[in-house]
């Protein structure tokens, strides 16, 4: 559903930007490769990004022959330099967020191009919100995953309120599937 898409993109931006104060060796922690398969949903609804600091080795390490579904989510500037940035990271959130709201994963290797005709049923702020953040050109997004979650906020209070909802509070207060208990 979108509100947990909404919600788990949230969570991702807010991870993104919380290693951003941090530092290590003098420098401000970047992602630099985030994708599907490093982020885990757990059984209360909190979000769990790994893989930071090993971003620059692993687009080091990555050749034409690695699964291209690795592809599908890293900005193209980033594959072409091999260097991680903030603005990639936000177009690997994008990707993400467009794989979230269509249960479909970006369809370019190297370019995110969006359908659509896939996302029509997606409301309009969001849609807008993905393609801000896969524009090819890395000026045209986010320049960090806290600006593009202060949009997303937004954008979830302003439909929450067009659409006669709650407002934001209710993505917090879902109720997520509980773990079951083993032996009894």
């Amino acid at each position: 559903p979108v509100d947990n898409a909404l919600l788990v993109t949230e969570k991702i931006a807010l991870a993104l930007s919380a290693a951003l104060t941090e530092e290590v060796e003098g420098e401000r922690v970047l992602h630099g490769f985030v994708h599907p398969a490093l982020v885990h949903v757990t059984y209360d609804g909190e979000c769990v990004v790994a893989g930071f600091g090993l971003g620059e080795q692993l687009l080091a390490s990555l050749t034409a022959d690695d699964d291209p579904d690795l592809r599908r989510y890293i900005a193209p500037e980033v594959l072409e330099s091999r260097t991680a940035s903030r603005r990639g990271d936000v177009y690997s959130l994008g990707a993400i967020l467009y794989h979230l709201l269509t249960g479909r994963r970006p369809g370019a290797l190297l370019f995110l191009k969006v359908d659509p005709s896939v996302m029509t049923d997606v409301p309009t702020a969001f849609r807008e919100l993905v393609l801000r953040g896969v524009e090819q050109e890395r000026e045209d997004r986010w320049s960090t995953a806290r600006s593009m979650a202060q949009d997303l906020v937004a954008a979830i209070v302003a439909w929450c309120a067009e659409h006669g909802g709650p407002g934001r509070p209710h993505l917090w207060e879902h109720e997520w599937p509980r773990r079951p208990r083993l032996g009894g």
